[in-house]
């Protein structure tokens, strides 16, 4: 994608990848109920979602569930690690 932008390609994009958000050069547009606006990928909501989950997931999970997470998750001290 890098060399054809650099050979004045373009793309329209609809993606949640923080990476794609965040190539270099890109302008990044925010559909929501007030309309369409350029914003910085920083200031998405999915952005901050991933941020927020990446630093707490079973607080991030409990949120967007409505409810804490079960026990038993994975999620905790030890989680994750190999």
């Amino acid at each position: 994608m890098d060399e054809l932008v650099k050979q004045d390609s373009q793309f329209i994009i609809s993606t949640h990848s923080p990476m794609l958000l965040a190539f270099p050069d890109a302008e990044v547009y925010q559909i929501n109920k007030d309309g369409i606006r350029s914003v910085r990928f920083q200031d998405t909501e999915h952005y901050r979602t991933t941020v927020r989950f990446l630093q707490n997931p079973e607080s991030a999970i409990e949120d967007i569930l409505g409810f804490p997470a079960a026990s038993g998750t994975g999620y905790g001290e030890g989680a994750g690690q190999v």
